[in-house]
Formats: structure tokens, C-alpha cells, sequence
């Protein structure tokens, strides 16, 4: 399963993966999954629309991240897992 780190702090902080059924899944440093959110919502938090809060209670704003550090995952990054992690995009050839 490909995953991808969002914000990285000393460790990975939230990440995003596909599940078995194609979905979008962000987990925490501690491995729990946090968020299934759809593809427009994920796109609403990237824009700074709201925030993720992690099994801690803390509370991720991905804007803030850029503004502030160096510590997010640039946007073409993301973009990129999001394309290469879409299987139902993706035909096999035999």
C-alpha cells in the first residue's frame, strides 16, 4: 500500500494512503486513521479549509504548515500520489 507523509515534524505527523477499497485514509504518527475523507474534502483541507485532529487531539491545518515551516509535504507531491494511488483510474493489460 503506497503512503505518503503530509506533514513531517520529526517523524511523520499525518499521512495519507489508500485502503483496499480505493479510499483515501489519513493516519497519524501513532498508525491510527484519523480521517477517510472523500477527494473534495481532502482538497478543501489542502486549500485551508478546516483542519484534521489526530488520535492526540492535536490539530493539523496543512496552510499553516506551509506558511510557517518547511515541514509539509509540497503540493505537487501530493498531487502526484493521488494520481499514481488511484487504481480505479488504472487499466491492466495481460
Amino acid at each position: 500500500m503506497k503512503k505518503e507523509c503530509l506533514i513531517n515534524n520529526e517523524g511523520c505527523n499525518l499521512g495519507i494512503q489508500r485502503n483496499k477499497n480505493n479510499e483515501l485514509e489519513i493516519f497519524d504518527q501513532w498508525g491510527l486513521i484519523v480521517w477517510r475523507p472523500t477527494l473534495g474534502e481532502f482538497v478543501q483541507w489542502l486549500q485551508g479549509k478546516g483542519t484534521i485532529l489526530d488520535s492526540q487531539d492535536n490539530s493539523w491545518s496543512y496552510t499553516e504548515w506551509v506558511k510557517r515551516t518547511e515541514s509539509a509535504t509540497d503540493l505537487a507531491t501530493i498531487i502526484k500520489f493521488l494520481i499514481d494511488s488511484n487504481r480505479e483510474k488504472r487499466q491492466k493489460f495481460n
